[in-house]
């Protein structure tokens, strides 16, 4: 693995990391309405789908268990379709979908160090 998605991955936890701390404590219907937030998650969210993106494809499948492509195309939809959140899709990616993704890249990083 190089050092460039050894970055990547360490971005994505920070991300994972953030947004956790940003929606600790917060209801779902929260996010539509508080602007901060909002703008908040969907940055963060960007980042980690960009990061994604710059992950060799060596790394990526070394790593079948993440879904590379829904990443990078919710981060594409959150730059390009801005007008048109979906916040039960926004809301469950973070809740149910981030706890297995941050368990399998400490996992690869661990067995790679």
């Amino acid at each position: 693995m190089s050092d460039r998605d050894i970055i990547r991955l360490e971005h994505m936890l920070k991300c994972c990391d953030n947004l956790s701390t940003f929606l600790k404590g917060k209801r779902k219907t929260q996010l539509s309405r508080d602007i901060l937030l909002d703008s908040a998650v969907r940055h963060q969210l960007e980042i980690l789908g960009e990061a994604a993106n710059s992950i060799s494809k060596k790394t990526q499948n070394e790593l079948p268990g993440i879904p590379w492509p829904q990443i990078v195309g919710l981060r594409n939809r959150l730059i390009h379709e801005y007008f048109d959140v979906d916040y039960d899709i926004i809301w469950h990616t973070i809740k149910e979908g981030l706890p297995p993704l941050v368990a399998e890249i400490k996992r690869y990083l661990s067995m790679n160090e």
